[in-house]
């Protein structure tokens, strides 16, 4: 072997050997979560957050067994933050607006289950969770966006550790009772390990000394810039090849909205979700067929592990679990009256309303607010 030959054959090893042999982290949300409990407590604990969301679930359970209420689609308002060290637009980690839109269109075929698209199934239990994504139009100080749900931020760094993130957040953050935030940026590597992304869990109101300072400041969802997008709809180059299709923001929105793991964090652990077959630990790859903890497993739920082209189902439990968050957890019910969709002034009218209250009983009254778009007469 030549010197040049035998230099270059070093120079791969010393590039390829750290990437290949690096973990991936799909998901740090309950690693998250455990430290975002201890570090403020007056947001309680997980089982006490269980204990609430249970008996919300119950009561609305009820009432649509009776048939004076239903479910109805509704909309939140979306603004991603996109974290780059100084690039061009379109390079790096400052995304392109194309690559944004088209995550956001994922996200809305997975939540709505929508036909035609790798979002759809046919299972028997699988769920239109009713709930769509926008981009916000309008940004904090009240004026258009030039660019419609984006807010571009040069840190300063190459990549971040989740400490970093943190502290971040706190002084990036738009108001999470009128955004659902989304920070996309270079996650950097914990050890061997590469995490993709995390979300902070929702928390439970009517506790005594709860506050909405402490935890509100960080509230939203993280993921790394090489998973966010979806490689389907464009020509995204950077995205990781098993996560180039945009579930880690769909998996994480999940855990946004109250869902757990499918396998509970444990050996055949409790997702708190009657129709999702236990399983032992998170899936790999697309092992269809999978059976352990006595039933095959559902290798196919957004709330696994398994690589994005596998993921295709939310449960109607999952969604009667997200739903009952969306309508009673702190920063997630506030989202459904926000105006910062505001008026796109361009294109056919859209209708939309927002109503005063979510639940409302045979013959009793609502106030609607007309929040529709471009200039309807």
């Amino acid at each position: 072997m030549s010197r040049l030959v035998r230099f270059f054959f070093l120079y791969l090893l010393a590039v390829v050997t750290p990437v290949s042999a690096q973990e991936v982290e799909p998901c740090a949300t309950m690693v998250m979560d455990s430290l975002l409990r201890v570090k403020h407590p007056e947001i309680g604990s997980l089982d006490e957050f269980e204990i609430f969301l249970q008996r919300k679930i119950r009561e609305r359970n009820d009432l649509l067994k009776t048939g004076r209420v239903v479910e109805e689609v509704v909309t939140i308002p979306v603004v991603v933050h996109v974290v780059h060290n100084g690039e061009n637009v379109g390079s790096g980690a400052n995304i392109s607006r194309a690559q944004v839109e088209a995550q956001i269109e994922t996200l809305n075929e997975d939540f709505r289950k929508k036909i035609n698209t790798p979002g759809y199934n046919t299972h028997s239990r699988g769920a239109d969770i009713e709930i769509e994504f926008q981009l916000a139009v309008i940004n904090p100080q009240g004026q258009q966006m030039a660019e419609p749900g984006i807010n571009r931020i040069n840190g300063g760094r190459s990549s971040w550790t989740r400490d970093q993130i943190e502290n971040l957040k706190t002084y990036t953050i738009w108001d999470p009772t009128l955004y659902y935030n989304i920070w996309v940026v270079d996650i950097a590597p914990s050890g061997s390990s590469q995490t993709l992304g995390y979300a902070q869990f929702p928390v439970q109101s009517g506790l005594q000394g709860l506050s909405e300072g402490g935890a509100a400041t960080t509230d939203g969802v993280v993921v790394h810039y090489r998973v966010f997008g979806n490689s389907r709809k464009g020509n995204f180059p950077n995205l990781f090849p098993n996560n180039n299709q945009g579930r880690t923001l769909t998996h994480e929105t999940g855990h946004w909205l109250g869902l757990r793991h499918i396998w509970g964090d444990a050996n055949c652990g409790n997702d708190y979700c009657d129709d999702t077959p236990p399983q032992a630990s998170a899936s790999n790859g697309c092992p269809v067929g999978r059976q352990s903890c006595g039933s095959v497993n559902m290798v196919e739920n957004y709330m696994d592990y398994s690589n994005d082209a596998c993921m295709n189902i939310f449960t109607l439990d999952q969604k009667s679990r997200m739903r009952a968050v969306l309508r009673n957890s702190p920063r997630r019910r506030e989202l459904l009256n926000s105006t910062v969709l505001g008026d796109t002034r361009g294109g056919a009218p859209i209708a939309r309303f927002i109503s005063d209250r979510q639940q409302v009983l045979l013959n009793g009254e609502v106030q609607f607010t007309d929040r529709s778009l471009n200039n309807p007469t």
